[in-house]
């Protein structure tokens, strides 16, 4: 499973929640868009959208994650504006999609609210972002609680990780398995290492109630 998949099921699953109640005859096509993720850094923007291409990009995906959730859910925002609009711009439209969809990723927990008031002020939103920040207020949701194992230095035991449902991350250069709950995932890691003789230190618990943009350090 690529970081492209994992964000674009997330980006779903916030779609879904920000217009549940929303009767815009054809909102399924606010799904309707791919998505790239690059490490590039560049001076002057840190994501785009193609409306010609329904493409998302992201630059710079090891940068802060509150920055690449802001980056991430304004240039959606763009997608949804367009679809809705035939035109996508800055305006007051377009700021209410991006505010709709910032209240979704809280409401779900996929960012918590201090992390944004952290970001980094490199961002063009960051005004924005925090005057939004200051309107929202929490509506408490259940968490999903699931987990993904990321294994590196695996290459020895890749087709035996094929079998047992992982993909290879080409940007993490991880083996990643999805969608288990804590349980399973400590007992797949515990089977990776008595069982395929991988290292501990190679073997990361990732919640999937975050943003994963790229390969992370630290152990659920």
């Amino acid at each position: 499973m690529s970081v492209e998949y994992d964000l674009k099921q997330k980006l779903d699953v916030i779609i879904d929640y920000a217009y549940k109640d929303c009767d815009f005859p054809k909102k399924e096509r606010f799904k309707w868009f791919s998505l790239k993720v690059n490490t590039k850094q560049l001076k002057s923007k840190s994501g785009h959208y193609d409306l010609r291409k329904h493409e998302v990009v992201i630059f710079d995906a090891t940068a802060l994650e509150a920055n690449n959730i802001s980056t991430l859910l304004h240039e959606v925002a763009h997608h949804i504006d367009y679809v809705m609009h035939k035109k996508t711009g800055h305006q007051k439209e377009f700021y209410e999609i991006f505010k709709d969809l910032i209240y979704a990723a809280l409401d779900l927990k996929y960012i918590d609210l201090n992390s944004l008031k952290n970001m980094e002020h490199r961002n063009v939103d960051y005004n924005k972002v925090m005057k939004i920040l200051d309107n929202y207020k929490e509506n408490f949701q259940k968490e999903n609680n699931l987990f993904q194992l990321k294994v590196g230095n695996s290459y020895s035991v890749k087709e035996k990780l094929k079998k047992r449902g992982y993909f290879y991350n080409g940007l993490s250069r991880t083996w990643d398995k999805s969608n288990l709950s804590k349980h399973d995932a400590e007992f797949e890691k515990r089977l990776l290492i008595n069982q395929f003789f991988l290292n501990e230190e190679d073997i990361l618990i990732v919640s999937m109630n975050r943003f994963n943009f790229y390969a992370t350090n630290q152990q659920d």
